[in-house]
């Protein structure tokens, strides 16, 4: 099933974005969910949980799923999906694969995304996403011509852009003297 040479290049319709929750460990060889976030986890054990889920998704998507292109890092995935039908097909699946693993997808960040361009209609709930700190929409955008056209592409998420800037106000620029940014371009200073 591979894309049709009509097809090439442009993105796949529909994108399964999962995100996982591990399992805690209780008092003893008892285990149970407890809802926390693989990210909070991975920060002990990063190597391990990596190597965990390297077998437990990595290799058995590519084995199970050959025709899904897939991102993961942490606890966080993308799946490419041609069609939503195949998006839920997927969405199933790896339920019952995490099940077998101990682990379940996380209720609030798994979700199937269309992404809605210039070539594709319908309404969809969700068109948009966030990866990695950038967030993923249907944004305006200029093809070589100069003409607009509506494209499904990355842009800095809020949460990041908030955490840059309270980053760079951290910096204090406005207390450093020595960035001359209150000199005039012939290097005299300006009252």
């Amino acid at each position: 099933n591979r894309l049709e040479p009509s097809d090439e290049g442009r993105a796949p319709p529909h994108r399964l974005q999962m995100g996982l929750a591990l399992p805690a460990k209780v008092a003893g060889s008892a285990r149970e969910h407890a809802g926390w976030k693989l990210g909070q986890a991975h920060k002990r054990n990063s190597a391990g949980v990596n190597l965990f889920l390297h077998y437990a998704f990595d290799l058995w998507m590519s084995r199970e799923y050959p025709d899904v292109p897939f991102e993961r890092y942490a606890d966080d995935a993308i799946g490419h999906c041609r069609s939503e039908a195949e998006a839920r097909d997927l969405c199933r699946a790896l339920e019952a694969r995490f099940a077998e693993c101990g682990l379940r997808l996380h209720p609030e960040k798994t979700k199937i995304v269309s992404c809605k361009d210039a070539n594709r209609s319908g309404a969809y709930p969700e068109q948009a996403f966030d990866f990695l700190g950038y967030s993923f929409r249907p944004r305006m955008a200029n093809n070589r011509h100069g003409e607009r056209f509506v494209s499904f592409s990355p842009a800095v998420s809020k949460k990041a852009g908030k955490r840059m800037r309270h980053t760079v106000r951290r910096w204090r620029l406005h207390r450093r003297s020595d960035l001359g940014w209150w000199k005039s371009p012939n290097g005299s200073v300006q009252s």
